[in-house]
């Protein structure tokens, strides 16, 4: 059966996710343990059809009467569009795509069908690869920077150089495939396997079909026997966690090994990480099979900020102490102690940093993106893992915004969420929602309490001014009008943006394709 995903991410970049309440790791784990039981008891059944909302396992659905047993009545309530899923890859003069493969992934054949088009994983494309770029080597390549980047860091290398959008764009560098083959080829198994050959045998020795192709895989143990699937990447999952921290962090894990200072040094010559304002850095999922039109990937995979992983490695009283000393020195503004301070918090922050990175790379085999794409039918040979890597933000407002009016379909009008400081809220149901027109805002809630077509936008007690919310209005449509004309070119798709204000200034976060109804 079809999982669908019903929680929205909003990455730690501005916050964590949270639900009446529930705070991120607590929310994963009730997720795991409700994605694992649906396992056992035939999948997850969904009825949103109504004005309520009802889920439940496909067992307790069928015991209720919801759902017949035949298989007939269950493909009839699977989820979801058909896709036509084509794969690409870049010619070999890099400035062009060419089919890899055509596949066919039918839910139920009365439904529409969604052309998707992904980008296979390259070492690299027009001689940027390997030694983590950065966002200006990578904008280079434009829309090919998709088999280095994935989605998410290619939209942000890209819009990192656009001539108005720049500045409100964190800048960043990337992780990529090349990049993780090379760190898996390095490092050994308990069992003394080397972890990228380990990788690879998913696909090079399949138990049913031997070598697993475009034409065979959906035949394969992998994608027909869930006991094998299971147990092959949770033998993954752990055995990369290990095998990584023990080539890339000591004993301690509060050092690097010679492997693991190589990479640190690869992502820290950008001085966009190495000068972040607040010390700290978030690592985040941009695999090629996410935010693609007609293929999400949010909240599959794992994003981590540095300084809560050296809360679990180093103790947060050890880690909170560190960061009032640097938070004093930058305070001084002289420019020779603020270099020394934040060469030694580089430092000290070392191994937590490339902890991060290595939770980014384990996420490839966690259940949620796995059994998502085995049920959407995505042959998982062609998506591969690339780990963003930017400075946190660290904003008194932030939230999520569509580039059309989503209750009539109207453009030139965004809607808009916002939450006081981090992003938790707007999951929360604590979020000020409205949509910004030409002549101003139309608040429709405030704070989560409705309001009654008010304009005056507060977020947690804090007003928004009538300005900030043009220019915020302006930032959403111009980006939608990027996309249109470089980055899905032609296309007129509605984007889905995340943003965060600091130090009185917009930025973005992230940006991808919203398929609208309207």
């Amino acid at each position: 059966m079809l999982i669908r995903l019903l929680l929205r991410q909003f990455e730690p970049a501005v916050g964590c996710i949270t639900m009446n309440g529930i705070a991120l790791p607590e929310l994963r784990t009730k997720y795991r343990e409700f994605f694992d039981t649906a396992q056992k008891e035939g999948g997850i059944y969904v009825d949103d059809s109504g004005d309520g909302f009802k889920m439940m396992t496909v067992k307790l659905a069928q015991e209720l009467g919801l759902v017949g047993t035949s298989k007939a009545e269950l493909d009839k309530m699977r989820p979801g569009m058909n896709r036509n899923i084509i794969f690409l890859k870049p010619t070999p003069a890099g400035d062009a795509f060419e089919v890899v493969a055509r596949h066919e992934g039918i839910i139920n054949p009365k439904r529409g069908t969604h052309e998707v088009e992904l980008y296979i994983p390259q070492e690299q494309v027009r001689g940027v690869g390997r030694g983590v770029p950065t966002f200006q080597e990578l904008a280079k390549l434009g829309v090919h920077a998709r088999h280095l980047a994935g989605e998410k860091g290619t939209v942000l290398a890209l819009l990192s150089q656009h001539p108005i959008l720049a500045k409100r764009t964190p800048l960043g560098s990337q992780i990529t495939p090349g990049d993780i083959r090379d760190l898996l080829a390095g490092a050994t198994m308990k069992d003394g396997t080397n972890l990228l050959k380990a990788w690879d045998d998913v696909w090079a020795k399949d138990p049913k079909v031997g070598v697993v192709d475009d034409v065979n895989f959906l035949s394969s143990s992998f994608y027909t026997d869930r006991s094998y699937r299971k147990a092959t990447r949770e033998t993954l999952v752990v055995g990369t966690r290990e095998a990584l921290t023990t080539s890339l962090l000591g004993p301690g894990k509060d050092t690097l090994t010679a492997a693991g200072q190589a990479l640190y040094a690869q992502f820290m010559k950008n001085t966009a990480l190495s000068g972040a304002a607040n010390g700290q850095i978030i690592f985040r999922s941009s695999f090629t099979g996410e935010d693609r039109p007609g293929k999400s990937g949010a909240g599959q995979y794992e994003s981590y900020v540095d300084r809560k992983v050296a809360n679990d490695l180093l103790g947060k009283d050890v880690v909170d102490d560190h960061f009032a000393k640097l938070k004093a020195v930058v305070a001084s503004k002289d420019k020779a102690s603020i270099a020394k301070a934040r060469t030694a918090h580089d430092s000290f922050m070392g191994p937590a940093r490339v902890m991060a990175a290595i939770g980014v790379m384990e996420s490839a085999w966690m259940p949620e993106p796995v059994e998502n794409n085995v049920a959407e039918q995505f042959f998982l040979k062609h998506i591969g893992p690339t780990c963003l890597v930017q400075a946190c933000l660290d904003p008194d407002i932030s939230g999520v915004m569509i580039s059309r009016d989503l209750a009539s379909g109207a453009r030139n009008k965004v809607t808009f969420q916002l939450v006081k400081g981090f992003g938790g809220g707007v999951d929360g149901g604590k979020a000020t929602e409205g949509v910004i027109g030409h002549n101003g805002s139309s608040v429709t809630m405030t704070d989560g309490i409705a309001d009654a077509a008010g304009s005056k936008v507060v977020v947690g007690g804090i007003e928004v001014s009538d300005k900030d919310m043009a220019v915020l209005r302006t930032l959403v449509l111009e980006t939608e009008k990027f996309f249109h004309d470089t980055i899905e070119p032609g296309k007129g798709y509605a984007v889905d943006m995340e943003v965060a204000r600091q130090d009185g200034e917009w930025f973005i976060v992230q940006a991808r394709v919203i398929l609208t109804d309207r």
